[in-house]
Protein backbone atom coordinates (compact mmCIF):
# COMPACT_ATOMS: atom_id res chain seq x y z
CA UNK A 1 0.00 0.00 0.00
CA UNK A 2 1.29 3.49 -0.87
CA UNK A 3 0.90 6.35 1.61
CA UNK A 4 1.32 10.01 0.75
CA UNK A 5 4.04 11.72 2.79
CA UNK A 6 4.45 15.50 2.90
CA UNK A 7 1.28 16.15 0.91
CA UNK A 8 0.77 19.78 -0.15
CA UNK A 9 -2.68 21.15 0.69
CA UNK A 10 -4.68 23.27 -1.78
CA UNK A 11 -8.12 24.65 -0.83
CA UNK A 12 -11.04 25.27 -3.17
CA UNK A 13 -13.90 27.22 -1.59
CA UNK A 14 -17.00 25.17 -0.83
CA UNK A 15 -19.23 27.96 -2.03
CA UNK A 16 -18.96 30.62 -4.71
CA UNK A 17 -19.04 34.39 -4.34
CA UNK A 18 -21.00 36.36 -6.93
CA UNK A 19 -19.59 39.85 -7.20
CA UNK A 20 -22.20 42.62 -7.22
CA UNK A 21 -22.72 44.93 -10.19
CA UNK A 22 -21.08 47.72 -8.19
CA UNK A 23 -18.03 45.55 -7.49
CA UNK A 24 -17.77 44.51 -11.14
CA UNK A 25 -18.07 48.15 -12.24
CA UNK A 26 -15.32 49.12 -9.79
CA UNK A 27 -13.00 46.40 -11.11
CA UNK A 28 -13.54 47.65 -14.68
CA UNK A 29 -12.15 51.06 -13.65
CA UNK A 30 -8.80 49.67 -12.46
CA UNK A 31 -5.72 50.52 -14.50
CA UNK A 32 -3.89 47.55 -16.04
CA UNK A 33 -0.26 47.41 -17.14
CA UNK A 34 1.61 44.83 -19.23
CA UNK A 35 3.02 41.88 -17.30
CA UNK A 36 5.18 38.92 -18.33
CA UNK A 37 3.52 36.50 -20.76
CA UNK A 38 1.56 39.21 -22.63
CA UNK A 39 -0.98 39.37 -19.82
CA UNK A 40 -1.93 42.40 -17.70
CA UNK A 41 -1.89 43.24 -13.99
CA UNK A 42 -3.04 46.15 -11.86
CA UNK A 43 -0.16 48.35 -10.68
CA UNK A 44 -2.13 48.83 -7.45
CA UNK A 45 -1.61 46.01 -4.95
CA UNK A 46 -4.39 47.01 -2.54
CA UNK A 47 -7.57 46.62 -4.58
CA UNK A 48 -9.41 44.75 -1.80
CA UNK A 49 -8.93 47.67 0.59
CA UNK A 50 -11.55 49.77 -1.20
CA UNK A 51 -14.88 49.92 0.67
CA UNK A 52 -16.82 48.51 -2.30
CA UNK A 53 -14.85 45.22 -1.94
CA UNK A 54 -15.32 44.88 1.84
CA UNK A 55 -17.85 41.99 1.76
CA UNK A 56 -15.79 40.10 -0.81
CA UNK A 57 -12.63 40.59 1.27
CA UNK A 58 -14.42 39.20 4.36
CA UNK A 59 -15.55 36.15 2.36
CA UNK A 60 -11.99 35.60 1.15
CA UNK A 61 -10.59 35.78 4.69
CA UNK A 62 -13.28 33.36 5.95
CA UNK A 63 -11.99 30.85 3.38
CA UNK A 64 -8.35 31.45 4.33
CA UNK A 65 -9.26 30.95 8.00
CA UNK A 66 -11.24 27.75 7.25
CA UNK A 67 -8.26 26.38 5.30
CA UNK A 68 -5.85 27.28 8.13
CA UNK A 69 -8.13 25.69 10.75
CA UNK A 70 -8.29 22.44 8.77
CA UNK A 71 -4.48 22.50 8.75
CA UNK A 72 -4.49 22.85 12.54
CA UNK A 73 -3.84 26.59 12.96
CA UNK A 74 -4.01 27.84 16.54
CA UNK A 75 -6.97 29.91 17.73
CA UNK A 76 -4.35 32.43 18.89
CA UNK A 77 -3.44 33.30 15.30
CA UNK A 78 -5.24 35.04 12.46
CA UNK A 79 -4.53 35.91 8.85
CA UNK A 80 -4.71 39.20 7.00
CA UNK A 81 -4.30 40.26 3.37
CA UNK A 82 -1.02 42.01 2.59
CA UNK A 83 -1.41 42.56 -1.17
CA UNK A 84 -4.29 42.23 -3.64
CA UNK A 85 -4.42 42.78 -7.40
CA UNK A 86 -6.25 41.82 -10.57
CA UNK A 87 -4.87 39.82 -13.53
CA UNK A 88 -6.17 39.76 -17.09
CA UNK A 89 -5.11 37.14 -19.63
CA UNK A 90 -6.48 37.94 -23.10
CA UNK A 91 -6.65 35.13 -25.67
CA UNK A 92 -3.17 33.83 -26.61
CA UNK A 93 -1.52 35.20 -23.45
CA UNK A 94 -0.27 33.19 -20.47
CA UNK A 95 0.72 33.82 -16.87
CA UNK A 96 4.44 33.20 -16.29
CA UNK A 97 5.81 30.64 -13.83
CA UNK A 98 6.33 32.16 -10.38
CA UNK A 99 5.73 31.91 -6.63
CA UNK A 100 4.86 34.52 -3.99
CA UNK A 101 7.68 35.39 -1.53
CA UNK A 102 6.99 36.93 1.90
CA UNK A 103 3.53 35.39 2.15
CA UNK A 104 1.97 32.39 3.93
CA UNK A 105 -1.01 31.59 1.69
CA UNK A 106 -1.72 32.97 -1.79
CA UNK A 107 -5.17 32.98 -3.34
CA UNK A 108 -6.82 33.15 -6.75
CA UNK A 109 -10.46 34.09 -7.29
CA UNK A 110 -11.75 33.32 -10.77
CA UNK A 111 -13.75 36.28 -12.02
CA UNK A 112 -14.38 35.36 -15.65
CA UNK A 113 -13.13 33.33 -18.59
CA UNK A 114 -13.13 29.86 -20.05
CA UNK A 115 -12.27 26.98 -17.75
CA UNK A 116 -8.54 26.35 -17.61
CA UNK A 117 -6.22 25.03 -14.92
CA UNK A 118 -3.67 26.80 -12.80
CA UNK A 119 -0.65 24.50 -12.85
CA UNK A 120 1.38 23.81 -9.71
CA UNK A 121 4.90 22.38 -9.94
CA UNK A 122 7.30 20.56 -7.69
CA UNK A 123 9.80 23.19 -6.66
CA UNK A 124 12.79 21.44 -8.18
CA UNK A 125 10.82 20.02 -11.16
CA UNK A 126 11.81 16.46 -10.25
CA UNK A 127 9.75 13.43 -9.33
CA UNK A 128 9.63 11.83 -5.89
CA UNK A 129 12.55 9.68 -7.08
CA UNK A 130 14.99 12.47 -7.85
CA UNK A 131 16.03 12.52 -11.49
CA UNK A 132 15.05 8.86 -12.10
CA UNK A 133 12.00 8.26 -14.28
CA UNK A 134 11.62 4.48 -14.30
CA UNK A 135 7.83 4.39 -14.53
CA UNK A 136 5.81 4.01 -17.74
CA UNK A 137 5.26 7.54 -19.05
CA UNK A 138 2.66 6.30 -21.56
CA UNK A 139 0.26 5.61 -18.68
CA UNK A 140 0.47 9.22 -17.54
CA UNK A 141 1.58 10.52 -14.19
CA UNK A 142 -0.06 9.98 -10.84
CA UNK A 143 0.13 11.87 -7.51
CA UNK A 144 3.47 10.21 -6.74
CA UNK A 145 5.23 10.78 -10.06
CA UNK A 146 3.74 14.05 -11.37
CA UNK A 147 5.95 17.11 -11.66
CA UNK A 148 2.98 19.32 -12.61
CA UNK A 149 -0.64 19.23 -11.38
CA UNK A 150 -3.50 21.38 -12.67
CA UNK A 151 -6.28 22.76 -10.48
CA UNK A 152 -9.27 23.72 -12.62
CA UNK A 153 -10.69 27.18 -12.22
CA UNK A 154 -14.37 27.86 -11.82
CA UNK A 155 -15.91 31.32 -11.98
CA UNK A 156 -16.83 32.50 -8.49
CA UNK A 157 -14.60 30.02 -6.64
CA UNK A 158 -11.47 30.75 -4.59
CA UNK A 159 -8.30 28.64 -4.58
CA UNK A 160 -5.92 28.97 -1.59
CA UNK A 161 -2.42 27.45 -1.62
CA UNK A 162 0.96 27.77 0.11
CA UNK A 163 2.69 30.85 -1.33
CA UNK A 164 5.89 28.88 -1.88
CA UNK A 165 4.21 26.69 -4.53
CA UNK A 166 5.53 27.40 -8.02
CA UNK A 167 2.61 27.92 -10.43
CA UNK A 168 1.54 29.35 -13.80
CA UNK A 169 -1.27 29.34 -16.33
CA UNK A 170 -0.86 28.02 -19.87
CA UNK A 171 -1.65 30.09 -22.94
CA UNK A 172 -5.29 31.19 -23.06
CA UNK A 173 -6.62 29.24 -26.05
CA UNK A 174 -10.20 30.42 -25.49
CA UNK A 175 -12.02 33.36 -27.01
CA UNK A 176 -12.63 35.18 -23.69
CA UNK A 177 -10.33 37.08 -21.37
CA UNK A 178 -9.35 35.13 -18.26
CA UNK A 179 -9.69 37.52 -15.32
CA UNK A 180 -8.68 36.74 -11.74
CA UNK A 181 -8.25 38.53 -8.44
CA UNK A 182 -5.20 37.41 -6.49
CA UNK A 183 -4.00 38.16 -3.00
CA UNK A 184 -1.28 37.25 -0.50
CA UNK A 185 -1.66 36.76 3.24
CA UNK A 186 0.38 36.83 6.39
CA UNK A 187 -0.19 35.69 9.97
CA UNK A 188 -0.39 37.51 13.31
CA UNK A 189 -0.85 36.38 16.90
CA UNK A 190 0.97 33.92 19.13
CA UNK A 191 3.18 31.52 17.19
CA UNK A 192 5.52 28.89 18.59
CA UNK A 193 7.12 28.80 22.02
CA UNK A 194 8.97 31.81 23.50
Amino acid sequence: MISAVFATPVWKSDNKYDLTKQQLDYLKTLELIKNKGDNFITPRKDILDDVIMEDFKKWCLLNVTAFAKQLGASDKTSFYITQSWMNKNPPHSYHHTHMHPNSIFSCIYYLEGDTCPTFFYRYDDRTSFGNFAFYDGDKGSNPYTATKVGVMNEVGRLVVFPSSMVHDVDKNLGQKDRVTISFNTFIKGEMGDP
